[in-house]
């Protein structure tokens, strides 16, 4: 799965959950990465928008 895909992810669990808690480590659980690599896949998708 490439790093979008699961980017996608964890963004319609955020919109999703918006009234909830969110953490980082939830996030990076439903994309399928470490916290670290959730952290700089997202760094990298959002500076590619």
């Amino acid at each position: 799965m490439d790093y979008i895909c699961s980017i996608q992810k964890s963004i319609d669990y955020i919109e999703e959950n918006l009234g909830e808690e969110l953490s980082l480590s939830t996030l990076a659980e439903i994309a399928h990465f470490s916290p670290f690599q959730y952290h700089r896949n997202s760094k990298r998708w959002l500076e590619n928008q």
